[in-house]
């Protein structure tokens, strides 16, 4: 069974690990980091997760999903008016941000990249208040086994309760896919840069029935 809860005290270094490891696979992630081993893009990767994660972790919705009480997979979401962030949050997401992107650029040079890209998905995002979805990874030996889906759905709850829509984009056409089964739509398809894979920007407007 699949338990949704929020990240505690002391996760923070596992959750960053847990979203580095998945993002191994992500399409993105491999064409920024094309031919480098698994481990050493997952050691250049985690002051980026990390930097997010610690950056919004008092907004209390960075969730997690237990099986059999072990994390099994994070999902790094901001409520409306919680993104962008501003004052003090701002100068803390941007110094880590650009800390990571030139940790990543000494992994592979390719990875100098990373701020163009995330230029074009600060061009989709919403006008009005949103809910930012920003990252989910899974444990690979979890993988398949709904929790992906479950975080999913906690995120779909979360929009219906209020009148703020959902947002967020993806590189995956599975995670595409399971987003698109649960009421989200493709706003725009987007290539960031020359090279890169695409990009879908997608959203849900709230539900409440």
């Amino acid at each position: 069974m699949v338990v949704i809860d929020r990240i505690r005290p002391g996760e923070i270094e596992l959750a960053a690990n847990i979203l580095a490891d998945s993002f191994l696979t992500e399409n993105l992630f491999k064409y920024m980091f094309e031919g480098v081993p698994p481990e050493k893009q997952v050691r250049a990767t985690l002051p980026w997760f990390r930097t997010w994660i610690k950056v919004f972790v008092d907004q209390g919705e960075i969730h997690t999903a237990r099986v059999d009480g072990q994390l099994a997979g994070v999902a790094i979401r901001m409520p409306p008016g919680g993104y962008p962030p501003k004052g003090l949050r701002k100068v803390r997401f941007m110094f880590g941000l650009i800390s990571s992107v030139l940790r990543m650029a000494m992994t592979k040079s390719r990875a100098i990249n990373f701020p163009k890209v995330a230029g074009v998905i600060e061009q989709s995002e919403p006008n009005q208040a949103f809910w930012h979805m920003a990252w989910i990874g899974v444990v690979p030996q979890y993988r398949g086994k709904g929790v992906g889906a479950a975080l999913a759905d906690e995120s779909v709850r979360l929009i219906d309760s209020g009148t703020a829509p959902g947002w967020f984009i993806t590189f995956g056409p599975n995670t595409r896919a399971l987003y698109e089964r649960r009421g989200f739509v493709v706003d725009k398809e987007v290539v960031p840069i020359p090279g890169c894979p695409v990009m879908w920007s997608m959203h849900r407007d709230p539900n409440p029935s």
